[in-house]
């Protein structure tokens, strides 16, 4: 039973080995030259929308603090509104 048990396990496993190889290169022939965006206005766009959400935030920086932080962690715990 043992035998035919690691029989069977060993075919599956041959099986499912080709099939994952012949994934990973069908993949890799898709991800050759260029390894860079083309869509520089796609680009472009998501760039300047994360740039002013993180200047948002920044300028916001308060907005973002837990109000009872030192209570959570104690006394010692200096908050970004402290230290500029």
């Amino acid at each position: 039973m043992n035998t035919v048990c690691r029989g069977i396990i060993m075919e599956t496993l041959e099986e499912q080995k080709a099939q994952a190889l012949h994934a990973v290169k069908s993949t890799l022939r898709l991800e050759k030259d260029p390894l860079f965006t083309q869509n520089t206005h796609y680009y472009q766009t998501t760039r300047e929308a994360w740039l002013a959400h993180f200047k948002l935030v920044h300028h916001h920086k308060t907005s973002y603090i837990i109000e009872d932080l030192q209570e959570l962690s104690g006394t010692n715990v200096k908050l970004i509104s402290d230290l500029d």
